[in-house]
C-alpha cells in the first residue's frame, strides 16, 4: 500500500531557542511544519506537526571486546550523568559504551579517536565493524546513532585499565566486564543500560556466538 509523509515547505522554528552548550552544537528548540499524509485510495490529508526538540549532532559509539580466561570481555565506561541525578541514591551512574559526536563522513574513524580519547585504545578504523545507524528518540531529537563494535587484543588496553584504576582521559571510569555477566545482569534486572549500549552488546554477543536469532 503506497503511503507517505511529506512536509510542505519549510520546518519554521517558533518561540524560544536555547543553545545549551558552548559549541552551539545542541540548541533546543520548538518548531512547526505543515505535513501532508497520503494513503493510496485515500483523500490526501494535511495537518500542522508542531513539538519542542532537541537539535543534537549525530553521535558515534563503539564496543571493543577480547577474549580472556575462556570467556569473552568487553570494554565500558562508568558515568556521571546529571538528568539522572534526581536524589535517588546511585541512580545517577550508568555503564555507557566509549561514544561522541559523529563528524565527517567516514564515522569509524570518530569511533576509533573516542576509543582514543576515553579508553586510551588504539584502534584501526578499518577493523571496526559498522553494526547499525538508527535514530535517536525521532519524536524529540534530532541526530542520527551510529554504532560499532571491535575485536581487540588484551595487549592493546592501557596497564591501569587491566590493573583496575581509573584512567584519566576523561571524566569516565574505563572498566572490563565479562560479557556474559553483563547481559544476564541486564535481562535480570540488576542492572539498567541505556538502550544503545544494551543494543551494541547484544550485537557483540551475536559476533562472538554468544546470541542467535533467526530472521
Amino acid at each position: 500500500m503506497g503511503k507517505n509523509f511529506r512536509m510542505i515547505g519549510e520546518r519554521k522554528e517558533v518561540g524560544l531557542k536555547a543553545i545549551l552548550n558552548k559549541k552551539g552544537t545542541i540548541i533546543a528548540k520548538f518548531g512547526q511544519a505543515e505535513v501532508e499524509i497520503s494513503v493510496a485510495g485515500q483523500p490526501v490529508k494535511r495537518y500542522s506537526s508542531s513539538r519542542n526538540f532537541t537539535e543534537n549532532p549525530d553521535g558515534a559509539m563503539v564496543i571493543p571486546y577480547f577474549y580472556k580466561d575462556g570467556q569473552w570481555m568487553v570494554v565500558i565506561v562508568r558515568q556521571f550523568r546529571i538528568a539522572l541525578a534526581d536524589g535517588k541514591e546511585d541512580d545517577y551512574e550508568t555503564l555507557e559504551a566509549v561514544a561522541g559526536e559523529a563528524y565527517g563522513d567516514d564515522k569509524k574513524v570518530c569511533m576509533a579517536a573516542e576509543l582514543k580519547e576515553e579508553a586510551g585504545i588504539l584502534v584501526d578504523p578499518s577493523k571496526i565493524k559498522m553494526v547499525a545507524c538508527e535514530f535517536h528518540v525521532p519524536s524529540s531529537f534530532s541526530d542520527d546513532l551510529y554504532s560499532g563494535i571491535v575485536e581487540i587484543e588484551e595487549s592493546q588496553i592501557p596497564k591501569e585499565i587491566l590493573a583496575g584504576e581509573w584512567f584519566d582521559g576523561e571524566y569516565t571510569i574505563v572498566e572490563i566486564h565479562p560479557l556474559v555477566e553483563l547481559l544476564r545482569a541486564r535481562n535480570q534486572g540488576g542492572i539498567k543500560l541505556d538502550v544503545w549500549t544494551a543494543r551494541v552488546l547484544d550485537e557483540v554477543a551475536k559476533q562472538v556466538g554468544l546470541l542467535v536469532k533467526n530472521y
